[in-house]
Parts: structure tokens; sequence; C-alpha cells
């Protein structure tokens, strides 16, 4: 492991962690953080119910090598109580930079500590993104829970196909917006390096907006960032990002009522709509943007239509070939590849090759639970 002092200083990230139960992760993922030593500020956000995680965090014996505070919060019970929580931790953030994570995904500290100095010194960017490693533990489970551990399982390794898009790094604010909107690049963004103020800003803005459907909190948290300053995303050098598939919560929790293919059958969708384009335009006027209010939404419904139709489009495709699983996997595969969201296999050899992520195929394979030592 890299020595400390190859990235000074330390004291200028923060990891926020948002729980909600599913603690057979949160055992995981503090257990890998103390693994690495990490060195950056972690605040861990629990709206879940289960008071036992509580008990083992707030015992700071077990991960003597951690900085972290645990904050408990009301029950995440509808998207409120969430956005309520993200906004009062976001006041807590003290450091320059913020990173967002989930209690099932892995953060490599090297290359973390590695994109953060570039961050550093590029001031006019302010999110940066690089591609995601992934796994998926092929194993029969009842629960996903039961999906902490490899042991004998096959663990399948890829990562996410390079999608470096200039119009990111453009110096004007519409250009990257609207090109996020017709584009969208949602994890790269969510789980990048941020810079706090704008982080603060969506948490806040989310809840004054009162967004009553989970998927225009997320699209407001990526047009918010891409108004925010300039974007490097999908790189393929230096992932920090180990996350699982199979595993995610905020998907299972979407009411399939939200999905995009019926997003214009909500009844309440055009004036969340257009609370959102009013509030994005206003942050435009705060950076001397002088695009009328007129174009901006003209503008800003040319994209959103564009994503839109091309997902509606390819839903509707689905449909008629969902019968013949083969070609079902093979159109979904294309489309991936069509917005930039396959990935290609990582071989054994190269994991082999690769000392960080053999050493987190290591923890995973030998996880037992809160007690183990891999």
């Amino acid at each position: 492991m890299a020595a400390r002092t190859s990235y000074m200083p330390i004291n200028d990230l923060t990891v926020v962690l948002t729980l909600k139960d599913r603690s057979a992760f949160t055992y995981r993922w503090m257990q890998w953080m103390e693994a690495q030593r990490f060195p950056y500020k972690i605040l861990i956000a629990d709206g879940g119910s289960d008071r036992a995680i509580e008990q083992h965090l707030l015992d700071r014996r077990h991960y003597p090598s951690l900085d972290y505070e645990y904050i408990r919060y009301p029950f995440d019970s509808d998207l409120h109580a969430y956005m309520t929580k993200l906004s009062d931790v976001a006041d807590r953030v003290r450091t320059e930079f913020v990173l967002s994570a989930d209690n099932d995904d892995l953060i490599l500290l090297e290359p973390l500590q590695a994109n953060l100095a570039e961050l550093r010194e590029r001031k006019s960017v302010h999110t940066l993104g690089p591609v995601h490693y992934w796994f998926k533990i092929r194993k029969t489970v009842k629960s996903s829970s039961e999906l902490v551990g490899a042991g004998s399982a096959t663990v399948e390794y890829t990562r996410d196909k390079p999608t470096v898009d200039t119009l990111l790094e453009d110096g004007d604010p519409l250009t990257r917006l609207f090109r996020v909107v017709e584009s969208v690049y949602s994890p790269l963004i969510y789980y990048g390096i941020h810079r706090t103020a704008d982080y603060r800003r969506i948490n806040h803005g989310a809840v004054t907006l009162g967004f009553r459907r989970r998927v225009f909190r997320e699209w407001y948290t990526l047009y918010v960032y891409a108004l925010s300053g300039e974007m490097v995303l999908g790189r393929a050098d230096r992932p920090f990002m180990l996350r699982q598939h199979d595993t995610s919560q905020s998907a299972t929790e979407i009411n399939p009522v939200e999905n995009l293919a019926n997003i214009y059958l909500l009844p309440d969708w055009s004036e969340q709509l257009y609370g959102m384009m009013g509030d994005l335009f206003q942050l435009c006027k705060e950076m001397g943007s002088a695009v009328p209010r007129h174009e901006f939404e003209e503008r800003f419904r040319g994209a959103f239509r564009k994503q839109m139709l091309s997902w509606l489009q390819f839903r509707d495709l689905a449909e008629r070939f969902r019968r013949f699983p083969r070609l079902y996997a093979c159109g979904r595969w294309l489309f991936a590849l069509y917005r930039g969201e396959a990935a290609s296999a990582i071989s054994p050899r190269e994991l082999q090759a690769n000392p960080l992520l053999q050493r987190a195929a290591n923890f995973i394979r030998d996880y037992k639970g809160p007690h183990s030592h891999p």
C-alpha cells in the first residue's frame, strides 16, 4: 500500500455513506475501509431501522484506523425523508471535496488519491469520474445480503467501456448541461469526486423543490453537477470504484410506474419537470449566463426529448423481442453499447496483474461476516 504522504493533504475529502439497512454490506464496507487504513473523513448517514448496526458503529474500537462519524436519522420512509437526510449531512461536510458511497460498493484507495490529486490542480473541473470496475458473484441466493462474500462461487469482473466526451469539459455551462440531459452519464457523475459547494446546493435544492419522484431527484443531481463546472468522465485510467451487480437498493425502490417508459403518464411529472427547469435556469443566471428563459427552456426540452425518445424506442423494441431471450439479451447489449454503458470482461490474467484489484478480489472471496478478517 502506498504511503499516505504520497498524496498529502488527506484532510480535503469526505466520503458520505448513506445507509438504509442491508447491514451485511455495511459490515463488509467498513471492514474493507479499515483494511486499507482509509485516511479520509467518513460521514455515515443512517436512515435505516437496524439498531444493531448502530451500536456496532458507535463502538469505534471495531475500526480504530478510520476517522468516521455515525449519524442516526429518522427512518427513510419516503423520498422526502431521504432528501432531508442528505440535506442535513451535506451541511456537515467541512472538506473541499466530497464522494458519495453505497455500502455494496468498494472504494480503491490509491487510485482515488491519484484522481483527487488531479482535481486539486484543475480548478475549473468540478466533477471527476473515471470508469467503474464491476463484480458479480455467481451463486443462487434467497436474499442479496448473501452476496457479501463469494467463498467458492465464481466471481466475474468487468470494467465500463471508456466514454470520454470532450463536450463535458467545455467551458460553457449550457453546453455541458444539455449534453448530460440528452446523454445522461448517471453513475459516472453520481459516484464521481465533487466539489462540496455543488453537493450542498444539490441537496438543499432537492428539498426546496420538493421532488415526489426519485427519478427527478436523480436527474436534478446530474444536471446541477453539469452546470456547476467542467466534468472529466469515463476515462479508463485510475478507476477507484468497484461496484457490485444485483444488489442495488435504489433501483428496486423506484416504483415501476416511475421508469422512463411511463414517466409521461405520471399526473405530476410536468409540474416537477418545470420546477426543476426553473431552478436550473436560476443557477445559470447566478453564473452570469445571459440566455433568455424561453431559449433555455426550448433547448432543455429538445435535449430532454432526445434522451427520452431513445429510451422509449428501445423499450418498444424490447417488448417485441422479450419472447426471444437471446435476441433480447443481444438487443440490451447493443443498446448499452449505444449509450456508452457496455462493459468489458477482466480476464483472470489481467486480474492477477493488477495488485490493487487483486487485493479487493481476495477480500471478496474470503469475506465471511462482520467478525472475519480476510
